[in-house]
């Protein structure tokens, strides 16, 4: 007979609970873990194998993290935390080495968005899609997931509602995935909601923000790096007075009872311009935390941690300088600090040049560009 197995009580370096809890599934046709997960598609062979007690490679996958091993499906992970983060509400308990006990979601019903920041791709936002066809002539459909998914998710959520604890709403641009309304009437206050959004949308007519807004148990992630003019060159197709409006509306209206978290990459954009950032939101210190991300691998060339040292010298002092003003608010930013001093001597002497050809590329196929790269960040001209 097979011992019960508490995942709560489960220590090591490589030990993560999603492949029992958590449920990731996107308009690209993946059922998976997570939100991340290398080689996939050995896992499985059709959409929901996923949730097949017999497949034999997911098993395998638990019984190395049940051994703390490493292993490939987990590297370059960086959201571990959330789905630790549901083991301190209570003990997750299971019967068997292999078995599913759903408490977490990750939602990404379509790309849909409004927007296509630079560093983004049409696989992930269909503005993006809309682009990348006007530049090749070449039909770039947005992704969303399909009907018969759609009729087996709502299966298993009903048959597991009692059970889930979290839910993140991701996408393209959640606040325009009218999924999302279903799930917020379908789920009470007892469900910790996750909005990742870009929140550069009209608020005032947005019906799954007005209902997401009333309830106690949402937190909000807002993805940006920048302010002002630095802003819109990065998430083209926004408006920054809508972003500055947005963000004080939604700081009015939610953040005394629940904190909000501002998602900054740390990469090119940001590297050289961080006190800007942290003195622009310092007025809402109180409730809001700043989570500065540990940079960008893709595309190559926003990868600040592969910068020539003189570069590395000036942001290591804004770090620094930010870590000691802003602590309040400044979260992860010790966690950069150290990967910066740790990637020091990791220098690409012409990553500069590259970096400057390829904003001149982007900005001849995308017409939707206002401004110019080196006109906005001259550091690095």
């Amino acid at each position: 007979m097979t011992t019960p197995i508490n995942l709560s009580q489960i220590q090591g370096d490589n030990f993560c609970p999603a492949p029992w809890t958590n449920l990731h599934i996107n308009g690209h046709r993946q059922v998976k873990p997570c939100c991340g997960g290398h080689g996939f598609r050995d896992f499985v062979e059709d959409e929901w194998a996923y949730l097949d007690v017999d497949n034999h490679k997911l098993n395998q996958l638990k019984d190395d993290l049940l051994n703390n091993q490493s292993v490939d499906f987990c590297k370059g992970c960086y959201e571990w935390s959330w789905y630790t983060e549901l083991l301190k509400n209570e003990d997750v308990i299971i019967n068997h080495p292999h078995d599913f006990s759903l408490r977490s979601l990750d939602l990404r019903w379509a790309t849909t968005c409004q927007l296509s920041c630079t560093y983004c791709d049409s696989g992930q936002s269909s503005t993006w899609a809309q682009l990348e066809s006007r530049k090749n002539s070449i039909p770039i459909k947005a992704t969303r997931l399909r009907d018969n998914s759609k009729d087996r998710l709502w299966e298993v959520l009903e048959q597991n509602k009692s059970s889930i604890q979290r839910i993140a709403m991701l996408g393209g641009e959640p606040l325009l995935l009218k999924d999302n309304l279903t799930i917020l009437d379908m789920f009470d206050e007892s469900v910790k909601i996750e909005i990742m959004t870009n929140l550069n949308v009209d608020l005032e007519n947005n019906e799954i923000y007005k209902k997401a807004i009333r309830r106690d148990n949402v937190r909000w992630h807002v993805s940006m790096e920048n302010v002002g003019q630095r802003f819109e060159f990065v998430r083209r197709g926004s408006d920054w007075e809508r972003q500055h409006h947005n963000i004080q509306k939604l700081y009015n209206e939610k953040a005394s009872s629940i904190p909000i978290t501002i998602q900054s990459q740390y990469c090119v954009y940001s590297a050289l311009n961080l006190p800007e950032l942290y003195k622009w939101f310092s007025p809402f210190r109180d409730h809001v935390s700043l989570s500065l991300c540990e940079g960008l691998t893709t595309p190559e060339s926003l990868n600040f941690f592969n910068y020539p040292e003189k570069y590395k010298e000036q942001s290591l002092i804004d770090l620094e300088a930010c870590a000691a003003e802003y602590s309040k608010f400044a979260y992860n930013i010790n966690v950069v600090i150290n990967k910066l001093k740790d990637t020091w001597d990791s220098q690409d002497p012409d990553i500069v040049s590259r970096t400057i050809e390829w904003h001149k590329e982007q900005e001849a196929a995308f017409f939707n560009n206002r401004f110019n790269f080196l006109d906005l960040w001259p550091q690095y001209a």
